[in-house]
């Protein structure tokens, strides 16, 4: 297995927009861990949508198929939000107008790389 793939990307922290946001395209949006939709952007960085970011991106795009969200750009900043009641610190996201870009497809995930096609020779 070829490792290099996995060392160019990263899941983004708050420490990313510390020294202020980050703009990036949306390349794919698959199944990520917790139940949560994991966002690829075309620089190979990820970031995992909470319910927040997900309510944010819907509002800012008119649509809650993840497929019409492929090209667009997005701006990705630290904020607040209520954690049982308390501000945390948090990252936040927002959709930026404008046309999708074409994006370059990334590889599928070896987690969704299962189909129920069984091969007879």
């Amino acid at each position: 297995m070829k490792m290099s793939g996995y060392a160019s990307a990263k899941f983004l922290s708050l420490k990313d927009v510390a020294e202020g946001p980050l703009r990036g395209v949306i390349r794919s949006i698959g199944q990520g861990d917790y139940d949560k939709p994991l966002i690829e952007l075309s620089d190979g960085n990820k970031l995992g949508l909470n319910k927040t970011a997900v309510r944010a991106l819907i509002d800012d795009f008119g649509d809650d198929d993840s497929d019409t969200w492929v090209g667009r750009q997005i701006e990705i900043y630290q904020g607040e939000v209520q954690v049982r009641g308390q501000p945390q610190a948090s990252l936040l996201v927002r959709g930026l107008k404008g046309a999708a870009v074409p994006v370059t497809p990334s590889k599928p995930s070896k987690r969704n790389d299962l189909d129920d096609e069984i091969p007879f020779n």
